[in-house]
């Protein structure tokens, strides 16, 4: 069976959050849910294992709380995942990407 990415970017595509409504409403959940988590490498985390579903043993060691939220599923990251899927191509998306996750995530 054929798998579809949820997201076509081309090779030469800019990221622009308002291109990704649902996106936005993700970033907005997962800020709520992470309220009261610790701080450290939160953006780390969640940027690494979106983007290829690996972690760092020191982020694992520092912030069990919040790698087991990003782990078992109980965020909403398949906006997040989707779009490092399908981006893989696209570098300057990626980049550009990431950066507006370190500003949603930091602060």
């Amino acid at each position: 069976m054929r798998a579809y990415n949820k997201y076509l970017i081309k090779e030469d595509d800019e990221f622009n959050p308002a291109n990704y409504p649902n996106l936005i409403n993700e970033l907005t959940c997962i800020n709520k849910a992470i309220e009261g988590v610790p701080n450290a490498f939160q953006t780390d985390i969640l940027i690494s294992y979106t983007k290829n579903h690996s972690l760092q043993l020191e982020w694992i060691k520092a912030n069990p709380e919040l790698t087991e939220l990003v782990t078992c599923g109980a965020l909403p990251i398949s906006n997040m995942e989707a779009l490092f899927e399908a981006s893989h191509k696209n570098s300057a998306f990626r980049h550009q990407f990431e950066a507006y996750l370190i500003s949603c995530f930091c602060c």
